[in-house]
């Protein structure tokens, strides 16, 4: 029963990656951009984090997330009932055991909001994203055209 581990002593616990929170963005984890974004196929992975993406690669995350927040909402249409139970009888561990599962359901939602605005959040700005990308390419285009033109 259990490891051995001599003379020891106990083991030591795992060590758990760290997830910082991403001022600004709510409660999400900050790495969510690395764990979404696929790297450009053919472009070595950024050691930085960072990656490299087209207009069809931000489209296609864009309604990943947006797919995402449609199941949100969808979840919490679902359990609205879960804040509207009714206690089997008028005594008071039916009331009680009500009063919980009835918070248990508005904690869930709570927690459905909180994950519906950072992941609208998220949206937004890669969506600002890649708007920016669109200009920044089409003015790099532009200017290339000039460029060789006056050739």
């Amino acid at each position: 029963m259990g490891h051995d581990v001599g003379d020891q002593g106990a083991l030591p616990p795992l060590p758990l990656p760290a997830i910082p929170v991403s001022p600004g963005v709510g409660d999400g984890p900050a790495g969510i951009l690395n764990s979404v974004l696929p790297p450009v196929p053919g472009s070595p992975a950024g050691s930085s984090g960072h990656y490299e993406f087209d207009e069809p690669g931000f489209q296609d995350v864009i309604k990943q997330v947006q797919a995402c927040i449609d199941k949100i909402a969808e979840a919490r249409r679902l359990a609205r009932p879960m804040t509207q139970v009714l206690p089997m009888g008028d005594e008071p561990s039916s009331r009680r055991v009500t009063e919980a599962v009835n918070s248990s359901g508005q904690a869930y939602l709570r927690h459905n909001t909180n994950l519906e605005n950072f992941y609208k959040k998220l949206l937004d700005d890669l969506t600002a994203a890649r708007d920016r990308y669109v200009s920044q390419e089409g003015h790099a285009s532009g200017s290339l055209a000039k460029t060789q033109g006056g050739l």
